[in-house]
């Protein structure tokens, strides 16, 4: 019985407090109790708590993707950089070897009993570079020793062996070794001399034996004069640049800058003889 009572009293009190706690929390009202306000307000720790990290991985999930975006923008940008690159300088070559090939066509033929063979430079050793070059023609080509080779621009050697396929030519930047050229200048005055050395430290060809009274001035060009049979007169081989007294105080000596470019050769002309074509060798 005493049992049975207890429980009856738990249950009514259980029963006026929910009745409280409904009267308290129904009702159009303006505040919260505090267990509402303790919830809430735990509630929205809990989500600030939560949401300032999530927002951090996000962002930097975000710049990771923005990073990896740049990264392949970047890439593609230097592939198509180092495209361009290529493109330009295949270009500029294409460019030259048109410039070359056009001077070649264009070359002026004064040389009268002369016949102008073209060939591509093949070979250049490092060592002999301002001395030696390789040319693809040879014997089946008509080639011979002594002929004359140059460039649009002018004489740049002579040829000093030949093979059935290829000569080797002898620059006139190693004069020394090589016949001395018989030359005249191009002025107000015809004045002869002879190029016989070459300055290395000036890359200059040196002239001597020109008279003392002779009106030879700087900016003058000087030809081969076709004196000893091996050069055609009128080869442009360069210009005047210094005028000074001769060792021998009798006559004056005179630097010469070469026309043509002796460092950089990739076509030049053999001169070809009639005498040299009738002895055999074929036209080119």
């Amino acid at each position: 019985m005493n049992q049975i009572y207890r429980r009856f009293i738990l249950i009514l009190i259980a029963l006026i407090l929910l009745i409280i706690v409904a009267g308290l929390t129904l009702g159009g009202r303006g505040s919260l109790n505090w267990p509402e306000r303790f919830v809430k307000d735990s509630l929205a720790l809990m989500q600030e708590a939560v949401s300032i990290p999530v927002k951090k991985v996000m962002g930097i999930v975000t710049d990771a993707g923005k990073i990896f975006n740049l990264y392949g923008e970047n890439k593609a940008l230097k592939g198509a950089l180092n495209q361009f690159a290529q493109l330009e300088a295949e270009y500029e070559l294409l460019k030259k070897e048109n410039e070359r090939l056009r001077q070649m066509l264009n070359l002026p033929t004064t040389l009268k009993a002369y016949r102008l063979a073209a060939a591509e430079v093949i070979a250049r050793q490092h060592d002999t570079w301002y001395n030696v070059l390789t040319v693809n023609k040879g014997e089946k080509d008509g080639i011979k020793p002594d002929m004359a080779v140059i460039t649009p621009q002018g004489l740049v050697g002579m040829v000093e062996n030949v093979s059935y396929f290829t000569s080797n030519v002898r620059l006139i930047s190693d004069i020394e070794r090589t016949r001395h050229i018989s030359v005249l200048s191009v002025g107000k005055s015809e004045t002869f001399g002879i190029v016989e050395s070459y300055d290395a430290e000036r890359k200059e060809l040196i002239m001597r034996k020109i008279p003392l009274e002779s009106n030879l001035l700087v900016g003058d060009s000087i030809v081969t004069s076709g004196l000893g049979g091996v050069f055609p007169k009128g080869l442009l081989i360069g210009k005047v640049t210094e005028i000074l007294p001769g060792e021998d105080g009798l006559t004056k000596m005179a630097y010469v800058k070469p026309a043509a470019n002796l460092y950089q050769l990739d076509e030049v002309f053999l001169v070809m003889r009639e005498d040299q074509l009738k002895e055999g060798g074929e036209n080119p």
